[in-house]
């Protein structure tokens, strides 16, 4: 019975992770908390949920604690001035520009994916790109964040990095993850912000 308990108030925090967030971190009055989820779930005794909340607190801070020192030791290099392009055809003419691009020492990147590729390169390229792509996203600035491999092994991370740029309001245009590489498209007028963000988290 208190398994299923726990399972109903672990989804009823899921469903407000600001709470789920302030539990791990220490930061809510969990007697306050177990009133409140009794009261508004109908769910077993007070010294139940008051259990299950130590339970849920206690996963959830070995998870917040293990994705912080993941982020801590991560390095981050920034981009401004990136243009990024989006298309569905035209594949070959894209590769030709990218191997152009990449023979040369010029930095380019570069995704296929299966419905859709995508490019982020610089002005040179905009042109060509430009009558290849059915979206673009013109003088944006690429972060990329760099983590020891164990991120692969580490739950939350990418998700603390996402709700920490979320809660300062900063709109991600592009968010993509490979191994130990995260790369974060977002607006140069952002950039700001997200440095304070992140240098709060990182080094």
């Amino acid at each position: 019975m208190s398994e299923k308990i726990e399972k109903k108030i672990d989804e009823y925090l899921d469903r407000q992770p600001y709470l789920k967030k302030c539990l791990s971190e220490h930061l809510v009055n969990k007697s306050s908390l177990a009133k409140k989820i009794k009261n508004e779930l109908n769910i077993g005794a007070f010294s139940t949920i008051h259990l299950a909340l130590n339970k849920i607190q206690e996963n959830s801070s070995e998870t917040y604690d293990s994705a912080k020192k993941i982020i801590n030791k991560s390095n981050v290099e920034v981009k401004t001035d990136v243009l990024v392009f989006i298309g569905k055809n035209h594949l070959e003419k894209v590769m030709d520009i990218v191997n152009k691009a990449a023979s040369l020492n010029e930095e380019i990147d570069f995704l296929k994916l299966k419905h859709s590729w995508i490019v982020f390169s610089s002005k040179k390229y905009e042109k060509q790109l430009s009558a290849l792509s059915f979206k673009k996203h013109l003088n944006v600035t690429k972060i990329l964040i760099q983590s020891p491999p164990s991120i692969e092994d580490t739950l939350g991370v990418l998700g603390k990095i996402v709700n920490n740029f979320s809660n300062q309001g900063i709109n991600i245009i592009e968010f993509i993850s490979c191994w130990t590489n995260t790369l974060i498209l977002i607006e140069t007028k952002q950039l700001s912000t997200a440095m304070k963000v992140l240098g709060k988290q990182i080094g």
